[in-house]
């Protein structure tokens, strides 16, 4: 069988297929003979051609591989069988490389928490947050946690931040208080107090921390934190001012006014005008509790002014 091309070097740095102009002419049982080859070079390339091959049949001589590399401490090897093993999609490659980010130095273990980011799973999800109180793999882990999509990110804002000291607190929408250092900060900038963000919540020393902090637009969180922490309510509106963007509706529960913003007001599709709001309309919201009060989310149009009630 002819050899094939060996991928050109600028490849050896990139993640797996992103390499053009290579031919596979190997079959997966000579790549696997190579992977116990004396020469790196060699072994190197068979194990970047399977991962690019995909073939889960090539899963256990990846992973005796990837035990030999560990006993002998060779991080190049390790590097590209965790690459090697994020294409496979073998649940036997996301509990090694589970084990590998748990238990390897540091370079190691950056490889294979990039490598679960590839993966996904719920297992390989619960590793990365068991990670995040290692400084050393937290951004990479933060990144592959974004990259997996679940568990979602945590939603709050910055309450306090030290320039002069490089750290702050931000508080959750359950109302714990969380530490995070600058580097922690996943945005250009310096953070703000009232700052809405997203982060990753976890335990370092006792305390809880965030990492991953990220501003958040803050239409969004109010919505999220409508669905989820709101109270549906019904009310009237007081008056609205469309070019001050807010205005007040009085809840028919608490018999006080509340707050609705025009980017609260819900669109009937993407491309619509944002509607307008007019007084003695009756409107149906979601009320949310913040630091300066209730604000209404979510709003839609009951009845306008004039208008009989349906039924």
């Amino acid at each position: 069988t002819e050899r094939c091309a060996r991928p050109p070097a600028s490849a050896w740095n990139t993640p797996f297929g992103h390499a053009e102009g290579r031919h596979v002419t190997d079959t997966r049982q000579e790549l696997c003979l190579r992977l116990e080859g004396p020469e790196r070079l060699d072994r190197r390339e068979a194990i970047y051609l399977l991962g690019e091959l995909g073939d889960r049949r090539a899963t256990l001589p990846l992973l005796a591989a990837l035990e030999r590399a560990r006993a002998a401490g060779d991080t190049v090897d390790l590097e590209f069988l965790c690459r090697a093993l994020s294409h496979l999609r073998d649940g036997r490659a996301r509990a090694a490389l589970c084990d590998v980010a748990r238990t390897a130095t540091l370079g190691a273990a950056y490889w294979s928490v990039d490598a679960l980011g590839r993966l996904g799973g719920e297992e390989a999800a619960a590793t990365l947050y068991e990670l995040l109180p290692n400084q050393g793999v937290r951004r990479v882990a933060v990144r592959a946690l974004r990259r997996i999509g679940r568990p979602a990110p945590a939603r709050g804002r910055i309450t306090s931040f030290h320039p002069e000291r490089g750290f702050g607190f931000v508080r959750d929408t359950g109302g714990e208080s969380r530490f995070f250092h600058v580097r922690d900060f996943d945005a250009e900038g310096v953070p703000r107090r009232g700052q809405h963000v997203t982060f990753f919540p976890f335990a370092r020393q006792g305390r809880g921390s965030a990492a991953g902090v990220r501003p958040a637009p803050r239409i969004r969180a109010v919505s999220v934190d409508a669905r989820v922490h709101g109270t549906p309510a019904t009310g009237t509106v007081r008056w609205f001012d469309a070019a001050l963007g807010h205005g007040f509706v009085r809840d028919a529960e608490l018999g006080a006014d509340v707050l609705v913003r025009a980017q609260d007001l819900v669109r009937t599709s993407p491309r619509a005008p944002r509607p307008v709001l007019h007084s003695r309309a009756r409107v149906r919201y979601v009320r949310v509790s913040t630091p300066r009060g209730h604000r209404a989310a979510l709003v839609t149009v009951e009845v306008e002014p004039g208008t009989a009630p349906a039924g």
